[in-house]
């Protein structure tokens, strides 16, 4: 597996280089933490300073919280804690060594599921290149530990490891991002249950990861909160003219902006067909390769290069695909499908599709190492 180790540093090196040339100096001038990263990273950048500071998981007021999954701002304060206070530069760098490794873990994946050398080096390589994926990985997001964590879970599912560890790695991966837990039925389901315990294992090792978490939420809130309290808005936000016009979907939204005096279940049932209408524009937008909210024109040319090929594969792997692990792709099909309904439903956003993406590649390596061969065969017997 040298080569996929090759590609996983040629992937590091290009994230870097990125960092270094179209960023530097962010993280040295004395802008606000929220120009200098952006509203929701400011956010992760307060929790992780609360954590740094001694003060516990507090928000801006310094009371306890529970309106973000806790691990992404512990990444951070580990950061701080070895790079200095709000070292940006030094957590873009964590984040493509974090890259690197998943880089490794896409392409091990692919060849576990194929047993195809060329579509392991095609996945990586797929995955190190990926225009998008480099840019988003110098966000200060949860975007990068949840793709790390999301690929650690395949690769220990389809290596069918310790069942355990298989829950907590999905566990982990719930903490950083919630929409993390959204995985676990699609996993149990492929799971191997000639094992019969296998299944109870893996969801046993998802408790087992969140409950420190929920041990901590309760103390404090006296209610069982798994991940984050956030849901409730979050839901409501999806609805709103204000969120849906970003991508062209506000005819179909079903309140003007957020009010805490409707709940989601209310609104839904007042306007039950718009609202099948607006998730139905919205998980169309989930897999759109177009940059809804972007308008300038390389950007989007940018973001439909770095998807669309892949949406393509995706598409006609199942008719031409002879991977010999089909239960693995059979897994990611239904968990993509599970997670963008969920989306779809939620609130509709392409940044929330990149951590997928690397499942999209080892489908599209697939597909092109198949055609490739067959082409060969073709070339040779003419």
């Amino acid at each position: 597996m040298k080569t996929i180790f090759y590609i996983a540093v040629m992937g590091f090196v290009l994230r870097v280089l990125f960092i270094t040339v179209f960023m530097s100096g962010v993280a040295v001038d004395v802008q606000p933490a929220s120009q200098k990263v952006g509203p929701d990273a400011a956010i992760y950048n307060r929790l992780a300073l609360g954590l740094l500071d001694g003060k516990g998981y507090v928000d801006a007021r310094g009371n306890k919280t529970t309106r973000r999954p806790p691990l992404h701002p512990v990444f951070l304060a580990l950061v701080y804690a070895m790079a200095g206070r709000e070292n940006f530069f030094a957590v873009r760098v964590a984040q493509a060594l974090l890259c690197m490794m998943s880089i490794y873990l896409c392409g091990l994946i692919a060849f576990k599921a194929t047993g195809s050398r060329m579509t392991a080096h095609l996945a990586a390589l797929l995955y190190a290149t990926n225009p998008m994926q480099i840019f988003t990985s110098a966000g200060i997001m949860t975007e990068t530990l949840f793709t790390f964590f999301l690929l650690l879970t395949m690769y220990l599912f389809v290596c069918k490891k310790n069942a355990l560890a298989v829950g907590i790695s999905l566990g982990l991966a719930a903490l950083t991002r919630g929409t993390g837990m959204l995985f676990l039925p699609a996993v149990v389901l492929f799971s191997d249950w000639h094992d019969k315990k296998r299944p109870a294992v893996i969801v046993l090792g998802f408790i087992i990861a969140l409950m420190p978490w929920t041990a901590r939420n309760y103390y404090h809130f006296e209610r069982i909160i798994p991940v984050s309290s956030n849901i409730d808005s979050v839901k409501i936000t999806g609805l709103t003219v204000e969120w849906n016009k970003q991508i062209g979907a506000e005819k179909y939204a079903l309140v003007s902006r957020s009010d805490a005096t409707k709940t989601f279940a209310e609104l839904v049932k007042k306007q039950p067909f718009t609202f099948i209408q607006l998730t139905f524009v919205k998980w169309l937008h989930f897999f759109s390769p177009m940059l809804a909210d972007v308008y300038r024109p390389l950007y989007r040319a940018v973001g439909f290069l770095s998807f669309f090929p892949l949406l393509v594969c995706s598409l006609i792997w199942p008719f031409v695909a002879t991977g010999k692990n089909r239960t693995f792709f059979y897994c990611c099909l239904t968990a993509i499908m599970i997670f963008s309904l969920s989306h779809a439903v939620l609130v509709s956003d392409i940044r929330f599709r990149i951590p997928t993406e690397p499942l999209f590649m080892i489908f599209t390596a697939d597909v092109c190492s198949v055609l490739f061969t067959y082409i060969s065969q073709r070339i040779s017997h003419a």
